[in-house]
């Protein structure tokens, strides 16, 4: 088992602790998606409307670059929610925005760090494309900046599949490069918030754990769309059967997809750095115990 370092409380590096993580089974990844279901539907009232505000946040012109700047404050105040709520307390609306009382200058320069990072790979990648010969740019009509997410939809849907070819291979290569820093900023909110990291110790750690868990995060993945594709068939289904109903169902399901995945954050977070009873990386299995009151 490997023994990363750690500022201290302080955020300082003059002083480093160790903080050990595990290495667990892949079937945990079901674990994890089990749990967040669990810790979900124990505060569905409030997990609802944080869900609503940040989908709604996320949506209106404007707004939705500030709110997806600034979402490593909300999910790490949701940590703390979270943690709070498995010691028998209660996930509340206001937790939303605890991470900024507790640790908001680290969780917003995990926002920076992400911004830059992420901006980065989109100017990277458009290079990479323009020194192989394909102008990414060309490919998107010159008013596109003017479009709606529909009418960007709606011109995708009338072009040829072929002249589309430049906007999916550069989605692709973004997506690739995006993994790593997926992996660093994965469980960094919560190390921020609940183990007192600086931002940078933070991504570090969250990178290292990710990489010695990539089986696990492989299943956990696929479990996630394997139920994305049953809900869009449910819906389906509903639609042609009973088509008023439809809208309300994909509304409640976005909403509990948005919940879920927040809260897998915080039970991957707890199976890997917190429990005793995780599989670790001497390979041997521990009996698996509850995360959650």
């Amino acid at each position: 088992m490997q023994n990363p370092n750690k500022p201290n409380d302080e955020h300082s590096g003059s002083e480093k602790i160790s903080i050990q993580y595990h290495r667990v089974n892949a079937n945990h990844g079901a674990l994890w998606l089990k749990q967040g279901y669990k810790l979900v539907r124990s505060s569905i009232g409030s997990w609802l409307g944080i869900s609503t505000l940040l989908f709604i946040s996320l949506l209106l012109p404007g707004i939705n670059t500030i709110a997806a700047l600034l979402m490593p404050i909300g999910i790490g105040g949701l940590m703390i929610g979270c943690h709070q709520k498995s010691g028998n307390g209660l996930l509340k609306f206001k937790h939303l925005f605890a991470g900024i009382k507790s640790d908001g200058k680290e969780l917003l320069v995990l926002s920076l760090i992400y911004a830059l990072a992420s901006i980065s790979i989109v100017i990277a990648t458009r290079y990479l494309l323009l020194l192989g010969g394909i102008d990414v740019a060309a490919a998107f009509p010159d008013n596109v900046d003017q479009l709606t997410n529909e009418q960007l939809l709606e011109w995708m849907r009338s072009k040829e599949l072929s002249s589309l070819y430049p906007i999916f291979i550069n989605s692709l290569i973004s997506l690739f490069l995006m993994i790593p820093l997926f992996m660093a900023y994965w469980f960094a909110p919560a190390l921020i918030v609940l183990k007192k990291m600086t931002a940078i110790d933070s991504m570090k750690l969250s990178f290292i754990a990710c990489r010695s868990n990539l089986r696990t995060f492989l299943i956990y993945g696929l479990l996630f769309v394997s139920y994305l594709m049953l809900f869009l068939l449910f819906i389906s289904i509903l639609a042609a059967i009973i088509p008023p109903l439809a809208g309300i169902a994909i509304l409640m399901g976005i909403l509990l997809i948005i919940a879920i995945s927040i809260a897998t954050i915080y039970t991957a977070y707890i199976d890997i750095f917190v429990s005793d009873n995780a599989t670790s990386d001497d390979g041997n299995q521990h009996q698996d115990s509850s995360m959650l009151a």
